[in-house]
């Protein structure tokens, strides 16, 4: 049972000690243990036992959950430096865009079960309601872009817009091509043209193959 309440938080789907106790008290019945020596006492004594502690865990979506290996960021970081040193790319002209969202019925934060030693626990996001969508845009230079937020539908009518945020709608709540194209064309692009800035410039942004091609970043 621990081997498996491990695997779960490695996982991102950690057990709460509720669900720790409710197995215990089911092995319990099978090995004709009475069950009303499984209390919740018992559930964090198991946890001091085999090394496991309640934490809060941060919620990641699984795309990005399962993305979150040594590896792979090394892969990353290695092909970023290829690709800068193939086109001379300059330090201060990266450029990066950082999605995010939230939804109204946002998942529910409480503390479940990780292994000792575990300082950034991970938890796959369920839910998906009412999405509301951010992109922050920030430059390797120290400047930040206004952020992008895009509503379900349409903007809320008492929304204050203001020069630091470009308030946008579609019918999911999720960014799309059209969206995505006015904001490069009209942030993006005039940012990398003013104050005498001279180019090539690299944009990063995740997840974006449905919205973007490398051909029309390279236009």
């Amino acid at each position: 049972m621990a081997t498996y309440t491990r695997i779960m938080a490695e996982r991102g789907m950690s057990l709460t000690t509720t669900e720790v106790r409710l197995m215990g008290q089911e092995i319990a019945t099978l090995s004709g243990v009475d069950v009303g020596l499984i209390t919740l006492r018992w559930a964090q004594r198991f946890c001091q036992r085999h090394r496991l502690t309640m934490k809060y865990g941060n919620i990641m979506n699984r795309g990005r959950l399962c993305a979150a290996s040594e590896d792979r960021f090394k892969t990353y970081f290695d092909k970023l430096h290829e690709i800068m040193t193939h086109y001379n790319i300059d330090s201060s002209n990266i450029i990066n865009m950082n999605e995010t969202g939230w939804s109204k019925a946002q998942q529910f934060r409480r503390r479940k079960i990780h292994p000792v030693g575990s300082s950034h626990p991970i938890e796959r996001q369920l839910m998906s309601l009412d999405h509301i969508t951010s992109v922050h845009t920030h430059t390797s230079s120290g400047h930040r872009l206004p952020t992008l937020v895009i509503y379900k539908n349409s903007v809320p009518k008492d929304s204050d817009p203001s020069s630091n945020f470009i308030l946008r709608s579609s019918e999911s709540g999720f960014i799309n091509r059209e969206i995505f194209n006015d904001y490069i064309t009209s942030i993006v692009v005039p940012w990398t043209t003013s104050r005498g800035r001279q180019g090539p410039f690299l944009l990063l942004i995740d997840n974006a193959s449905h919205i973007v091609s490398s051909f029309q970043i390279m236009q």
